[in-house]
């Protein structure tokens, strides 16, 4: 997936948190005090732990700010927690007073199925929408802490910024599974569940032996389904659990349920290889566009094999694709 932000155009200087009525750099010699150890560039990738701010003893707001040396085009931006997103505002001096909502421009997110613009909390990940043609020099991130919150830092764990505005139909639609369907809700729950992602292999619940791997021959299903037709012109995949699939879109009738539908009743929009599960990056795209807007009530996802366990030592004999 495409980022319009260049590693080079990250400025150390303006990386920087507020709590307390005190502005504070971050940035230090540690990979780990990096603005990129939160935000995917065009040739990095974020940490496994992402940057906690403000992290003191007192409730309150806080702020982070990631800024740029250049203007940088911001559709959408995909996050793993964070609190608010907000973007500086073109007039605004910069790098943009933390403490000044005026100098920000706030996004918007869809949160049951209701604009808006409440906290993604630690675990949570969302798309956050910019007005058309936004550009701009800051990021800043913005957690209010209550006093009966058992920690108070704020946590942004991943950031993506696309230069196309998104907007996540998966949360309106209902997930369903030929394997564990009881588990399908984790597909489109909003949230990174970390190792509970896993809990359809937990150690009580394993397939036998004889089960064959997921390939072409032996693929698993996925549906997504909505109340009405919509129109879907890519998907993202974050985190994706396996390696290559097909994508099919429902054309039977519409009196009929997509869970039941047959093989006829599916009509293939395109096949996709290369996705990776991206551990332990907490987040990592996989768009897929498709070659034409499929307008249809359900897309059926057809797993073709495993993810794979190269890229981390955690991951050997583990994911029993």
């Amino acid at each position: 997936m495409r980022t319009p932000v260049r590693a080079g155009d990250l400025d150390d200087a303006a990386f920087a948190e507020w709590v307390s009525g005190v502005e504070k750099p971050l940035a230090g010699p540690d990979q780990s005090q990096k603005p990129q150890w939160a935000l995917w560039t065009d040739s990095t990738k974020p940490g496994h732990s992402g940057c906690k701010f403000g992290d003191t003893n007192t409730p309150g707001e806080r702020h982070l700010r990631i800024g740029f040396k250049n203007p940088v085009a911001v559709g959408s931006v995909f996050t793993g927690g964070g609190g608010r997103l907000s973007v500086l505002k073109p007039e605004a001096v910069y790098p943009g007073r933390l403490d000044h909502d005026d100098d920000w421009l706030e996004a918007e997110r869809l949160e049951n199925g209701v604009v808006s613009h409440g906290e993604v909390q630690p675990k949570e990940v969302a798309v956050w929408v910019l007005p058309p043609g936004t550009r701009t020099r800051a990021l800043r991130f913005s957690h209010l802490a209550e006093a009966s919150d058992a920690a108070y830092a704020g946590h942004l764990e991943g950031a993506f910024i696309t230069e196309e505005r998104w907007s996540n139909a998966a949360a309106g639609a209902r997930a369903g599974a030929e394997a564990h369907p009881r588990n399908a809700g984790l597909i489109n729950n909003g949230r990174r569940d970390t190792f509970e992602e896993w809990d359809n292999i937990s150690s009580d619940n394993r397939e036998p032996a004889e089960e064959p791997e997921i390939s072409a021959a032996h693929p698993q299903r996925l549906i997504l389904t909505w109340p009405a037709p919509v129109r879907i012109e890519a998907l993202n995949l974050l985190g994706a659990g396996f390696s290559s699939m097909e994508v099919q879109r429902y054309t039977g009738p519409q009196d009929g349920h997509p869970l039941n539908a047959g093989d006829a009743d599916w009509q293939k929009v395109g096949s996709f290889t290369d996705l990776q599960n991206g551990y332990p990056v907490p987040l990592w795209p996989n768009p897929v566009h498709f070659a034409q807007p499929a307008v249809t009530r359900a897309l059926r996802l057809v797993m073709t094999s495993p993810t794979s366990e190269a890229g981390h030592s955690h991951l050997k004999g583990r994911t029993r694709g």
